[in-house]
């Protein structure tokens, strides 16, 4: 088991992970700047520490962060924030635990995190942020299948880390037969379920590759998507 912190894991081994881990952020910025969209008023889910909020054009006058608090990221970003008016952060670990009593924002983000909820779950959590939404909805997720898996999944062997891939899972993920691999967090997660379960609920922007602007979404190690109830983002 690595006993290790959640931001030390990711942020603080090595050179390589630590840009690897910060492209769901550098792609956050880059693409507010694009859309021209500097947000008064954030909710994101699965905040962590409240690390998104220095990736913003500016401190919004409210920002609402929830998280499930699994490794105490919320103590984290609460003494980060401290005395920050507007800046709120709860504990939230099921969809009932998030009560928004019908409050919208100019933008929504949730970074790296649907891939983490309980499938059955998962259609929930896009509702939420959907109606969460009066502005543009900026979701990423891992890419599990195809190139990517496999080029991540060669890497990790090498390196160590690998998730409990069994060889035919791993062949499958690979071939793109995500049906037939058991679902564990980051394994057997299909990025397209939640463009698609998104696109329900918004018009869907733009699907693009992280961390390379430039490279398809197939390509790449994660998957940044764009949703928007309405064609222009709010400003506060």
């Amino acid at each position: 088991m690595d006993r290790k912190g959640y931001n030390e894991r990711l942020f603080g081994s090595s050179a390589l992970r630590r840009w690897h881990h910060e492209a769901r952020f550098r792609w956050l910025a880059r693409t507010l700047r694009r859309l021209g969209c500097v947000p008064g008023s954030v909710f994101e889910l699965g905040c962590f520490d409240g690390k998104a909020i220095a990736y913003l054009p500016r401190v919004p006058s409210r920002y609402l962060g929830c998280d499930a608090n699994w490794e105490g990221g919320l103590g984290l970003a609460q003494e980060a924030w401290r005395g920050t008016a507007g800046i709120e952060f709860r504990e939230s670990r099921a969809p009932s635990d998030i009560r928004l009593d019908g409050e919208t924002f100019d933008a929504v983000i949730c970074m790296d995190t649907l891939e983490h909820v309980p499938p059955e779950s998962l259609p929930t959590y896009v509702d939420l942020l959907a109606r969460a939404a009066r502005g543009h909805v900026l979701v990423t997720v891992p890419n599990e299948k195809g190139v990517a898996f496999a080029a991540k999944y060669l890497l990790k062997a090498v390196l160590g880390g690998n998730d409990p891939y069994t060889l035919r899972e791993a062949l499958d993920a690979t071939m793109c037969r995500l049906d037939r691999v058991a679902r564990r967090e980051h394994k057997g997660f299909d990025y397209a379920n939640v463009v698609s379960l998104l696109g329900r609920r918004l018009a869907i922007e733009s699907v693009s590759g992280i961390p390379f602007a430039g490279l398809p979404p197939a390509l790449s190690a994660s998957i940044g998507i764009v949703g928007s109830p309405a064609p222009a983002c709010y400003h506060g």
